[in-house]
């Protein structure tokens, strides 16, 4: 439930950027797909760890450190599949062809 609801609520939130039929909108939107599904992630992850005990909230506060890149580089993919599927298969992302 941790892993699959972030990435279900930035398909909720971010999907209808994601399928705009303009590019930087589009960007933005796959960026904020990506990086947010792994932040929400961490972050829920790290909330029941630091929950668990006042011992684990040093490892809750290492794993969002940690995670800060990763959703980086999440955000640079995403935004290099979307870009891609625009131009190659936009019928994929229910884009409308103008």
């Amino acid at each position: 439930c941790i892993m699959a609801f972030p990435a279900l609520l930035a398909h909720l939130v971010c999907g209808p950027l994601v399928r705009s039929r303009r590019r930087s909108v589009a960007v933005s939107g796959a960026i904020a797909a990506g990086a947010g599904a792994i932040v929400v992630s961490a972050g829920l992850t790290a909330t029941v760890l630091a929950l668990a005990g006042e011992a684990f909230i040093p490892a809750a506060q290492t794993l969002l450190v940690a995670h800060i890149p990763i959703a980086g580089i999440e955000g640079v993919i995403t935004v290099s599949v979307i870009d891609f599927l625009r131009r190659v298969k936009p019928e994929m992302l229910a884009t409308r062809k103008p």
